[in-house]
C-alpha cells in the first residue's frame, strides 16, 4: 500500500513514500520520509514493516541507517546509523526474516559484499577478492546471497553459499 522511493525533487536526494491501490496508482501525495542536506538513497522496508534501512552522508561518509516506522511509513523515533566505518556502507537488502542485512562496502579497498544483524551488531565480510561486487540480495530462505562482480569488462552474476562459501557463477555475457 505504501512505496518508497528516492528524489531531489525538491533539490537533494531524499526517501519520499506514496501510498498506491491495488492497481499501483497513487492514492495520495508523495511525503517526504527522511531528508537532510545529505543525500538520502534507496530505502528498503523490513520484513515485518517497522523499519526503512537506507544509505546517506548525512555525517559525511555514505553509511548504512535505519528508521522505524508506523504502519503507514510515518518514522517514529530518529535514523539510527546502523554501519559506519569512514568508508562507503550501501546497497543493504534484508533478509526474509528481517535478521539480517546485506550490503556492500569499500572499506577494504575494493568493493565488496558484507551483512550484518538488523541491530547493527557484527558486520562480517562475505567476499575477499580484488573485483567491484556489489548489488546484493538473499535467496528466499537466505541461505545464499546473489551479487554482481565486474571481473573484466562487465559485471556478472554470481551466487555465494553461506553454508560453505561455494560460489557459483551464474551468468556469463559480454553485455
Amino acid at each position: 500500500t505504501e512505496i518508497i522511493f528516492y528524489s531531489n525533487r525538491d533539490g537533494t536526494m531524499d526517501l519520499w513514500k506514496v501510498p498506491v491501490s491495488e492497481t499501483g496508482e497513487p492514492t495520495g501525495p508523495p511525503l517526504k520520509l527522511v531528508g537532510t542536506d545529505a543525500r538520502e538513497h534507496c530505502g528498503r522496508w523490513s520484513p515485518d514493516g517497522t523499519e526503512i534501512i537506507f544509505y546517506s552522508n548525512r555525517d559525511g561518509t555514505m553509511d548504512l541507517w535505519k528508521v522505524p516506522v508506523s504502519e503507514t511509513g510515518e518514522p517514529t523515533g530518529p535514523p539510527l546509523k546502523l554501519v559506519g566505518t569512514g568508508a562507503r556502507e550501501h546497497c543493504g537488502r534484508w533478509s526474509s526474516d528481517g535478521d539480517w542485512i546485506v550490503y556492500e562496502s569499500d572499506q577494504g579497498g575494493s568493493n565488496d559484499i558484507w551483512v550484518v544483524s538488523s541491530d547493527g551488531e557484527g558486520p562480517t565480510q562475505l567476499t575477499f577478492d580484488d573485483y567491484q561486487d556489489g548489488y546484493p540480495a538473499w535467496s528466499p530462505d537466505g541461505s545464499h546471497v546473489v551479487y554482481n562482480s565486474v571481473r573484466g569488462i562487465n559485471g556478472d552474476l554470481y551466487v555465494l553459499s553461506l553454508s560453505d562459501g561455494g560460489l557459483h557463477r551464474l551468468t556469463s555475457d559480454t553485455a
